[in-house]
């Protein structure tokens, strides 16, 4: 448990670092689900555990450059909307955790350790997607204008969506060892 653990701390690392060296934003986003999608896909279906942990740094690597990407896509909100963006990214990241725990051990425990990464790959795919939408149907200008279109609200619930499913993942590395 301790090195799947060391895996995705590996993998996290990494994509922290390659994240600052380039420009997050819309891009990386969508960029990060897709590999999310990818790397769960090799942890529910790995034969060995070797492979398991290959995807475990991997599925580390896309959440960190998710994550950083969010984050600074947030950070470009209006001043006076900066506070409310921000708290409500916190109650998304930390809430997730809470209502995707109980989920994924449950899952875990009724059908098998790969289930729930296959759950959550299904979740990135929708992400992904979403995003992708989203990008194409309300996001026309600087990231600023984000923040005044009529999808923010509607792509905040996705990303509440997505956000536990990463948690249901997270909590399944557990019944992975």
């Amino acid at each position: 448990m301790g090195t799947a653990f060391t895996a995705v701390t590996a993998g996290s690392r990494a994509g922290a670092l390659t994240l600052a060296a380039r420009t997050p934003g819309q891009r990386t986003l969508g960029q990060a689900a897709k590999v999310m999608v990818a790397v769960m896909i090799v942890v529910a279906v790995a034969p060995t555990i070797p492979i398991a942990f290959a995807g475990l740094a991997g599925l580390g690597f896309a959440w960190s450059y998710f994550l950083g990407s969010v984050i600074a896509i947030l950070q470009t909100a209006e001043p006076a909307m900066m506070g409310r963006v921000m708290s409500l990214f916190a109650v998304v990241l930390l809430g997730g955790t809470a209502a995707g725990g109980p989920m994924a051990a449950s899952l875990s425990a009724i059908t098998g350790p790969r289930a729930p990464f296959v759950v959550g790959a299904v979740a990135a795919v929708a992400a992904a997607a979403i995003i992708r939408r989203w990008q194409r149907d309300h996001f026309r200008g600087s990231l600023a204008d984000l923040w005044r279109s009529p999808g923010v609200r509607w792509l905040g619930w996705r990303l509440i969506l997505l956000r536990v499913g990463v948690a249901l993942i997270r909590e399944c590395q557990v019944a992975l060892s």
